[in-house]
């Protein structure tokens, strides 16, 4: 290939990284080859009915799912994570009882820098841990140590960390494996009257329970 052509190729490579980075939401914390969705094959979903959770918004309304689980976007950690989209400022619910054990609130909207995304991490009594991530600045409505019961607000959609083009609350379940590294858990809802798992591109209405 003669110079005038290997330039050529590179601007089209960048270009089209340029167009799709932005869309790719969640995708961006990908790993640079794309894992195998053999993480997923076998996944034991437990009975919605007997579910420890929640959605984690009010009642009565209704989210739209933008990525659900195995989809492709989320990377090995986060293969059974939620996106639910939301404008800056829904108010979150936490999804089970649990203690929170990290809160990350100090970033601005619009700042997308990898570790910004505000967070909080509630560790639940089977010592499994749920994220609440891309939380506005200072949203956070509980602090560390606190004990929360399923559906307490604990905080404010917002806009941070790498969000992508959409506001939404991503939402993972995961448990540590050993010193090295964690996995994700699929989890089902108990307030959801439709099939579960949770499918993208659906919308979804919060029960009481």
């Amino acid at each position: 290939m003669s110079i005038a052509g290997w330039v050529w190729a590179v601007r089209v490579v960048v270009i089209a990284s340029v167009v799709v980075a932005p869309v790719a939401g969640c995708s961006a914390l990908a790993k640079a080859t794309a894992p195998s969705q053999t993480n997923c094959t076998g996944a034991q979903y437990p009975d919605a009915a007997a579910s420890e959770y929640v959605l984690p918004y009010e009642v009565g309304t209704t989210r739209r799912l933008s990525q659900s689980n195995c989809d492709g976007f989320h990377n090995d950690l986060d293969w059974f994570a939620y996106d639910f989209d939301m404008p800056v400022g829904t108010r979150v619910l936490a999804a089970r009882a649990g203690v929170v054990s990290w809160v990350q609130e100090q970033y601005a909207d619009g700042d997308h820098d990898f570790e910004h995304a505000n967070t909080i991490e509630i560790t639940h009594a089977d010592n499994t841990k749920a994220q609440y991530l891309h939380l506005t600045q200072n949203g956070a409505q509980v602090a560390v140590g606190d004990r929360v019961q399923r559906g307490q607000f604990i905080g404010l959609s917002g806009f941070t960390g790498m969000t992508g083009s959409r506001r939404h609350l991503h939402f993972v379940v995961f448990e540590f494996i050993d010193a090295s590294g964690r996995r994700s858990i699929p989890v089902t809802f108990r307030n959801v009257a439709d099939p579960q798992p949770l499918a993208s591109g659906k919308n979804y209405q919060a029960l009481p329970f």
